[in-house]
């Protein structure tokens, strides 16, 4: 099993960007989470004592020829506890509100409830 956080190309709107997953070896691969043709992932991690729960980075964002938007209302931390057949974003309990920009996730590899 593979997952992979796609954040899209730099330009542009599109239906690529979302967290995929391949059961086959990379044969076909399914998007499990879609935002919106804006809003990408950045970062996707494992927890390594249950491979069932993955936290995921999305990030809005849109570049122009002239500038660059990053962070918007697509941009949050997300869960899944069922290897990604849904995702639950993460909101409150300390975590950053308003406009989000880009996020980089880990686990704690000594205290794997930490994030």
């Amino acid at each position: 099993m593979v997952y992979v956080a796609v954040v899209g190309h730099l330009f542009g709107p599109n239906r690529e960007r979302g967290l995929y997953k391949t059961t086959d070896g990379g044969k076909t691969w399914v998007n499990t989470k879609f935002i919106d043709e804006d809003t990408g992932f950045t970062d996707l991690v494992m927890d390594p004592a249950k491979p069932e729960t993955l936290f995921a980075a999305s990030y809005q964002r849109r570049r122009q020829p002239w500038g660059f938007n990053g962070g918007g209302p697509g941009s949050g931390i997300w869960r899944t506890t069922d290897s990604g057949r849904t995702w639950t974003k993460l909101q409150g309990a300390g975590l950053p509100e308003g406009i989000i920009g880009r996020i980089g996730l880990d686990i704690c590899r000594t205290r794997p409830n930490v994030i």
